[in-house]
């Protein structure tokens, strides 16, 4: 536990493959062009490697997906079979906590600056497997976050959701709400009490969630039953067997060889949570390549978000331009409100029916990708970020100059100047 084995190399090797074959297949080889010769042969790496992982090494997804980013939950022994490698705090090291969770709080007790998007949100399917837009979806504008992939709530908080926040002095138990200066808290008695919200008004509600991020806030790595928030000892992953599965997939997947060992990997992952079997949800996947892309492209943002892999997602799969030229969406803005009479209707309870974000057209990079546009009602939601932009050349990092200096004939990386 906690050192590198057989299983986290190939696990390494399985990533970095299928990095690259992404790289070859859909950006730029090193030679400046695409490449699919060197696509397949990477592709095929890595599921080698990552098939050696699922047949060999013995690992296995634990059973609740919550106890993965928990102390508590990262010491039971069916969740250390999945935890392949992390950075190590708790038990495990000399260095007791860590900051991590560090400014990832509600204003109501902590710091804040880091939050979720809608856009994320928005990802995470119905617990039925349909994408909200879709037909029989069952999604509701005005509950937007009921009947979810579970994976949702386990991720983020969202409005009326009850946090347990908890500093090590002081631990409470509060209602997450987006638009009204107050807000209900109870104590250890289960009493219940109605409190200042600090993310709504007051000197430090301008850092909070509802002025600063889009209505959001992180759960994972956040749950504070166990720890205090400001110095956790639970360990960070950098892989675990979920994302091997999935690694699997998808490099079949690229590679075009799709059989009921990619169904079964993606599937694996999504059944932990009681989610629906790909082809029960859509049989028409097994014989679409372009589909079984999008399902496992899917499955990594809402199995894997916040654990530092969306990045190196994005800038493989060339959606930089799609997820990032856009402002960022988040809430809807009450109409009415009225502070001096105290009215502060709920902005969701005014939400429309057609208050549901467009993925474009069918077949389309943004609806393969999963990637919501709100234009359509962009003027009735929270925005910020509005000078949002993207430039190709952000797909690749400058070259820092103390490397040039010493290698004076090595180029600076395109859009980067001198």
């Amino acid at each position: 536990m906690g050192r590198v084995d057989k299983s986290v190399a190939l696990g390494l090797k399985a990533r970095v493959a299928l990095y690259a074959g992404s790289w070859c297949k859909f950006g730029y080889g090193m030679a400046g062009t695409k490449n699919e010769t060197k696509a397949v042969t990477y592709f095929e790496y890595a599921a080698d490697a990552a098939r050696r992982v699922i047949n060999e090494s013995g690992r296995e997804l634990a059973p609740q997906y919550k106890d993965l980013f928990t102390r508590e939950g990262q010491m039971k022994q069916e969740v250390k079979l999945e935890s392949m490698f992390f950075m190590m705090f708790s038990d495990f090291a000399n260095k007791s906590s860590h900051y991590m969770s560090l400014g990832e709080q509600c204003r109501m007790i902590g710091q804040s600056g880091r939050f979720p998007t809608q856009q994320l949100v928005d990802t995470y399917e119905m617990s039925n497997g349909k994408r909200i837009d879709e037909a029989g979806s069952g999604y509701d504008p005005t509950k937007p976050f009921i009947d979810r992939d579970p994976r949702l709530k386990e991720t983020i908080y969202t409005h009326h959701d009850t946090i347990i926040g908890n500093t090590g002095s002081n631990k409470m138990k509060f209602l997450m709400e987006l638009f009204n200066p107050q807000t209900r808290s109870w104590d250890e008695d289960s009493n219940e009490l109605i409190i200042t919200n600090a993310d709504y008004t007051g000197s430090v509600a301008q850092y909070g969630y509802v002025q600063s991020g889009v209505g959001f806030a992180w759960k994972k790595y956040n749950h504070y039953d166990d720890e205090t928030s400001a110095t956790p000892t639970y360990n960070i992953h950098l892989m675990r067997f979920a994302e091997v599965l999935l690694t699997y997939a998808e490099a079949k997947i690229e590679l075009n060889e799709i059989d009921a060992t990619v169904v079964n990997a993606i599937d694996r992952v999504r059944a932990r949570v009681g989610m629906p079997g790909i082809l029960t949800v859509d049989p028409a996947r097994i014989n679409d390549q372009a589909k079984m892309r999008q399902i496992v492209r899917r499955e990594r943002k809402v199995e894997l978000a916040k654990e530092s892999l969306m990045l190196f997602d994005m800038r493989r799969w060339r959606t930089g331009a799609l997820q990032n030229a856009e402002p960022t969406y988040g809430y809807p803005l009450p109409e009415g409100v009225d502070v001096g009479k105290g009215i502060y209707p709920d902005g969701y309870e005014q939400a429309t029916p057609d208050m549901v974000p467009s993925y474009g057209a069918p077949g389309s990079e943004r609806d393969l990708n999963d990637i919501a546009s709100y234009a359509a009602f962009a003027d009735r939601l929270r925005m910020r970020d509005r000078d949002r932009r993207w430039e190709d050349c952000f797909y690749v990092w400058p070259i820092p100059q103390t490397e040039r200096n010493k290698c004076p004939w090595l180029e600076q990386n395109p859009g980067y100047g001198e």
